[in-house]
């Protein structure tokens, strides 16, 4: 099981969402400043780019945690996941690009792949530390 402490949470979300308001100010200034004439390619990528990672900032969404190894997981989708699986016994396998959980109950096993999003969230600063315990 990853845990990591209920108040390391609130300070995360609240850069997250600085973030995402400066990202969605730079959509917005660039769709403005293309608005009357025609954009290039790369300003278009650019604005994919922003907007994708918008979407990532989300808290309802993400809520990031650091493992000790230095992958950084999704812990709300994990946190959702797991309590799905409460009556599963759930065996965790951390590698380096990914945190592999596999679960098994009589009949029925599956596998869930939690990938790393450092790259992706490598500009926030206050990503609580997660602990897993077997």
């Amino acid at each position: 099981m990853i845990t990591v402490e209920a108040e390391a949470i609130a300070p995360v979300k609240e850069e997250m969402k600085e973030c995402r308001s400066i990202l969605l100010g730079e959509v917005r200034q660039l769709e403005e400043e293309y608005k009357e004439r025609a954009m290039p390619e790369h300003v278009r990528h650019s604005i994919v780019e922003r907007n994708q990672k918008v979407d990532i900032l989300k808290v309802t969404v993400t809520v990031p945690a650091r493992l000790k190894d230095g992958l950084v997981i999704n812990y709300k989708l994990y946190e959702s996941f797991r309590r799905k699986l409460r009556d599963f016994s759930i065996i965790h396998e951390v590698k380096s690009d990914r945190l592999l959980l596999y679960y098994q109950k009589d009949g029925t096993k599956g596998e869930l792949t939690l990938f790393d999003l450092s790259g992706v969230l490598n500009d926030l600063n206050n990503i609580p530390h997660a602990e897993l315990v077997e």
